[in-house]
């Protein structure tokens, strides 16, 4: 009986030690995740108000851009990530929905799995980071952009897009601010909801106009509420997509088209 007790404290304590170490280094995880995108945020800002004030003086040229994207056939990239591209030459841009906690640099590679699991610095992270999915061009010109993040409990990444769930909220913040590399670019909102596997939406090749006007008409019809905005297969649109827990594979989506209005 005695030895019985005495494994039966060992395994606490050992079940103790397993649980305190997991929430330390969660935590940990959590406060250097903050940390990194909170520096990348004062240092965007404080080079786009530098870039405002001198005029796009900074801006890099297209051989110097070349560089970091190996094209130099491309406009100037924006002044403002002079000296971010050089930190990560993956980053294509920067996204922010005022009103929200959503304000990241955008980055993409040639798969859609690293930055599930790292972060800007391609540091391992659970909350990885926002990303373009790799079949799009960086530049935001196709038809589809698509971008990625994960819905993270402690309210970062795109867990500000649940609140989209309600009415009131989609009316109060409607616009989404995506730039790229080489130009600013609002989208307006027009479509949000709750998927699963069974629809998808993560098309960005359509063989004909047909397909495109298919694909809109597929997803303006799935928004939990209306807004009176025309979307025609003229319109270059912009996805975020993000997990939800209704089901296993549930995912949250948010359709935004490109604005001229600028």
């Amino acid at each position: 009986m005695y030895i019985f007790k005495k494994v039966l404290l060992m395994a606490w304590a050992l079940l103790l030690l397993y649980t305190g170490y997991f929430i330390w280094t969660y935590c940990a995880e959590v406060i250097n995740s903050k940390s990194v995108y909170e520096a990348w945020r004062t240092n965007y800002e404080a080079l786009c108000l530098y870039e405002g004030e001198n005029q796009g003086a900074v801006n890099l040229s297209a051989e110097d851009g070349a560089a970091f994207t190996g094209e130099g056939t491309r406009p100037p990239i924006m002044g403002r990530y002079a000296s971010l591209l050089p930190i990560n030459e993956d980053l294509v841009g920067w996204i922010t929905i005022p009103g929200t906690a959503i304000a990241y640099p955008v980055v993409k590679t040639d798969n859609n799995d690293f930055y599930l699991a790292h972060n800007v610095h391609k540091e391992p992270a659970r909350g990885g980071s926002i990303f373009m999915d790799f079949r799009n061009t960086g530049t935001a010109e196709d038809l589809h952009t698509i971008l990625y993040g994960h819905n993270m409990k402690d309210g970062s990444m795109f867990r500000d897009l649940m609140r989209y769930k309600k009415k009131d909220y989609f009316d109060k913040h409607p616009v989404v601010e995506f730039n790229t590399l080489y130009a600013e670019m609002k989208w307006e909102i027009f479509s949000v909801y709750v998927t699963s596997g069974d629809f998808y939406y993560l098309e960005t090749y359509f063989p004909t106009v047909d397909d495109y006007g298919y694909f809109l008409e597929s997803i303006q019809k799935r928004s939990l509420f209306k807004r009176e905005q025309e979307v025609t297969v003229k319109d270059r649109i912009l996805t975020l997509s993000t997990c939800s827990y209704e089901s296993d594979d549930a995912r949250f989506v948010v359709h935004a088209k490109r604005s001229y209005d600028e």
